[in-house]
């Protein structure tokens, strides 16, 4: 199971670490709108729902590199545009 942005993670008793992956505030993570999907979370998990909850940081680099300059041409963001 695989989850983010939670304040301890599913398994932290088993493995007594409480380590959890936090997306930054930015504007992929938090756009300026909410999917219908984010708002169904927000009851289920008592806060307000961020995009990125229960996948991948939308701000992680993802696939290509530009050959000029070496930077990640996409953002796990733009797999869901």
């Amino acid at each position: 199971l695989f989850e983010t942005n939670d304040p301890v993670p599913w398994n932290w008793l088993e493995t007594g670490n409480n380590y959890t992956l936090k997306c930054p505030e930015n504007k992929w993570e938090d756009p300026p709108y909410r999917t219908k999907a984010i708002f169904r979370w927000d009851r289920k998990i008592n806060r307000t729902s961020r995009l990125s909850d229960r996948t991948l940081c939308m701000s992680a680099h993802q696939g290509e590199k530009n050959s000029m300059t070496g930077e990640a041409i996409y953002r796990h963001y733009d797999v869901h545009r």
